[in-house]
């Protein structure tokens, strides 16, 4: 798998809230470090030097939230609606192919 290299500044502001600026992604560690260390001059960011962090992602990968996630937006599906489960977490979805399969053999059943 290929590797990139991200490059972002994550803070928290005078509200108390995290602030994350997506900067760049990188083939090397080298260059993302390199343009760290140019950003790191930048209004802004000088003032905040500390909140720039580099992160290896994997390409054509699930690198996150594989596992689905909880409800925590307002405008998420509910908990028990359709094709999601009582927490939030989005069900397994059947094909046509598959639906019509289990039609047939529930009819070779009777």
């Amino acid at each position: 798998m290929t590797t990139v290299y991200q490059l972002y500044h994550m803070y928290t502001d005078d509200a108390g809230d995290c602030q994350i600026k997506e900067i760049g992604l990188f083939s090397t560690r080298a260059l993302a470090k390199s343009a760290m260390k140019k950003m790191a001059q930048k209004p802004g960011f000088r003032d905040y030097p500390d909140g720039l962090e580099i992160s290896a992602q994997k390409l054509d990968a699930i690198t996150a939230w594989a596992e689905g996630f909880v409800k925590g937006n307002p405008y998420d599906p509910l908990p028990g609606t359709k094709g999601y489960d009582d927490n939030g977490y989005i069900l397994k979805q059947e094909t046509e192919k598959a639906k019509s399969k289990k039609r047939k053999a529930k009819k070779k059943a009777r």
